[in-house]
């Protein structure tokens, strides 16, 4: 639908109140490495978690340069992730840790703690290891089987790995449930005629009304999809809406998207500028079929990281929703990782979730 001047200029007024809102997540706080005198820990060390790709690694769906180890005899090619699905009886993952600056052929002591989302320890082992170089890698492969169900709760898990007593590393993952009594926990938001469905795993940081100069209301949602990722989704909707006439405002979508999101771009890519924003326009899926999105990356010539913002809106005959989803990752890398992957994929869910009961009608009409 499109926007007049004023339109956009009352959205715009409403909408900076995002920039406070775009910062930086924060991110694992390192744990000390401490060494012990008379029993040194390794200085270097990496602590990973896998899940088994194999199927997808054999389908082509999972390039090689994915995996961390591929054993085809063994039917196992693992893939990073942070985030398990428990999906079935055989489900599993695996904990890799690789360890450097060992003293050669001297006795280890490697212990590793799993406590699940509730705090309560769900394993414990423990053994003793030495190596004839400065290298090792302990692999531990966590079976989430039945007689284990009781104690399978969605949310975040906590590794924790000890050498001689020193611990070197806690590591938090996501364990997913789509086991039937086990689903993932979808939680659903309303406001007046609006709705969406959000994983139990996000947050809504904000939900408030915010009035612009006007008096015109809106209603702006905050959430938080992964601090670690940097992906968060911004909403505002409107329930008191008047579309402008096509006749006086003759702006294609795309056009919309861009005079309500190029202010707040604009202001996140200070103090360099319109110079730091590149431009593009695309396609984005909502409840009742395809609309424009219009996405703003900024990438500052003096930082690591780029951010990314993409615009999509609806507007109905009495109302309308303005969303950004805004991510950041590192210039030359980007974010694309299994885990990444599929976080943005349960946040375009919430977005093609987003409906109203007209469109709620519309979807209906158009799946039949």
């Amino acid at each position: 639908m499109n926007f007049n001047k004023e339109s956009a200029k009352a959205c715009s007024i409403v909408l900076a109140t995002i920039l406070l809102l775009l910062t930086a997540c924060s991110s694992k706080n390192d744990i000390p490495k401490v060494k012990s005198p008379s029993e040194p820990a390794p200085e270097i060390f990496t602590v990973s978690t896998c899940e088994n790709v194999f199927n997808g690694f054999l389908n082509g769906e999972i390039p090689k340069t994915d995996l961390v180890y591929l054993s085809n005899e063994k039917k196992i090619a693992l893939r990073e992730t942070n985030i398990i699905i428990n999906q079935s009886n055989d489900s599993s993952f695996w904990v890799m840790a690789n360890f450097k600056d060992l003293v050669a052929n001297k006795n280890y002591n490697f212990r590793y703690e799993l406590f699940t989302a509730a705090n309560e320890l769900f394993r414990s082992e423990s053994f003793t290891f030495s190596s004839d170089t400065s290298e090792f890698t302990a692999w531990i492969t966590e079976q989430l089987n039945p007689s284990d169900r009781k104690n399978i709760s969605s949310g975040t898990w906590t590794i924790k790995i000890y050498i001689n007593n020193t611990l070197l590393e806690t590591k938090n993952i996501s364990i997913l449930s789509t086991t039937p009594g086990q689903d993932i926990t979808l939680k659903e938001y309303k406001w007046k005629d609006f709705q969406f469905q959000y994983p139990g795993y996000c947050a809504i940081e904000e939900d408030r009304d915010i009035v612009d100069e006007s008096g015109k209301k809106f209603r702006f949602v905050k959430l938080t999809v992964s601090n670690k990722n940097r992906i968060g989704l911004f909403l505002y909707f409107a329930d008191d809406w008047t579309p402008p006439s096509e006749d006086t405002s003759p702006q294609s979508p795309a056009m919309a998207n861009m005079m309500l999101g190029l202010p707040i771009a604009l202001k996140h890519a200070e103090p360099t500028g319109a110079e730091a924003i590149a431009l593009s326009v695309g396609s984005i899926e909502l409840i009742d079929g395809f609309e424009l999105a219009t996405r703003f990356v900024i990438l500052k010539p003096d930082s690591e990281t780029f951010s990314s913002l993409e615009c999509f809106h609806k507007s109905l005959p009495d109302k309308m929703f303005f969303g950004i989803l805004f991510t950041q990752g590192l210039k030359g890398k980007g974010s694309d990782t299994p885990e990444y992957f599929r976080y943005i994929q349960e946040t375009y869910s919430i977005i093609r979730s987003i409906s109203t009961p007209e469109l709620i009608s519309v979807a209906k009409e158009s799946a039949q």
